[in-house]
């Protein structure tokens, strides 16, 4: 029995030491974001810039992943689509 115990024990207590860990990371990943979006709602050239930034950035990638879309579509697989 007391083999048992202690194994519960010392599983429940790893599970407790997780759970702690999550929240700590929850609670700060939840801080960062609140921040960076105050700062944002503060600053709308700031938010007007990093859209226009994310825009001219995710372009080649989205062209590039359209394109083998339609290239499998029509049959042909190309390994080395490039953006």
């Amino acid at each position: 029995m007391t083999t048992m115990t202690t194994a519960h024990d010392s599983l429940t207590g790893q599970i407790l030491r997780r759970l702690s860990r999550l929240t700590v990371w929850i609670v700060f990943g939840l801080a960062a974001l609140i921040a960076v979006i105050a700062g944002y709602i503060l600053d709308p050239r700031v938010t007007a810039a990093v859209l226009a930034s994310a825009v001219r950035q995710s372009t080649p990638l989205v062209l590039g992943a359209m394109c083998g879309i339609i290239g499998k579509r029509a049959g042909v697989i190309n390994i080395g689509i490039e953006c």
